[in-house]
This record gives structure tokens, sequence and C-alpha cells, in this order.
């Protein structure tokens, strides 16, 4: 996370924002096209790097375009938008398993 911020702060949120997002999805990809274990765990690994870099770049640029008013709103609005996807990816294996009956 340190390492992250320090390259948010080098090269700048937006720039940051695009390549942690490719990081996001060659993790995704890594994870869901996994032959073994160990690939799923690799692909995890790299999804989580980028995510969390993701998250930092995200709050940046917040605070870079929203510096005259409305940050504590847009950055609550932002972590409650996260959680309910954490929520929603957490939950969907159950909702799936109940709505075709596994």
């Amino acid at each position: 996370i340190l390492v992250g911020g320090v390259l948010v702060d080098r090269f700048g949120a937006a720039l940051m924002t695009l390549l942690t997002a490719g990081i996001c999805l060659a993790g995704a990809l890594l994870t869901a096209l996994g032959p073994d274990f160990t690939t799923m765990a690799a692909g995890r690994l790299l999804f989580g790097i980028g995510a969390e870099t993701f998250n930092i770049a995200t709050l940046a640029a917040i605070a870079q375009y929203f510096s005259t008013g409305g940050l504590a709103f847009v950055m609550g609005a932002v972590l409650a938008i996260g959680r309910l996807g954490s929520y929603g990816a957490d939950m969907s294996p159950s909702w799936f398993a109940t709505a075709y009956g596994l």
C-alpha cells in the first residue's frame, strides 16, 4: 500500500487508476482461467495488489477534483458502493445456489 501511494504521487491519480484497473483485470482473468490452485492464488494476489493501489488512486482523484466542497459526501458514496460490491461478490455463490437449487 505504501508503494502504491508513492506511485500515485509520482505518476498521478488518473494514470495510476488506469494502470491498476488493468492489473485488477489481469488478476481476475488469471484467477478465473487458472488451471490449478497456484495460478489462481497468484491471480488473487495480483488482483489484491491492483485493487489496493486502485483504491489509493481513486481517493487521490476524489481529493483532487472535489477539493472545493462535497469531499466527504463523495468519499462516503465511493466507500458505500465498494462495500455493496464486496457484499454482492461474497453473497453471489449463495444466491446462485438458491436460485438453481444447488
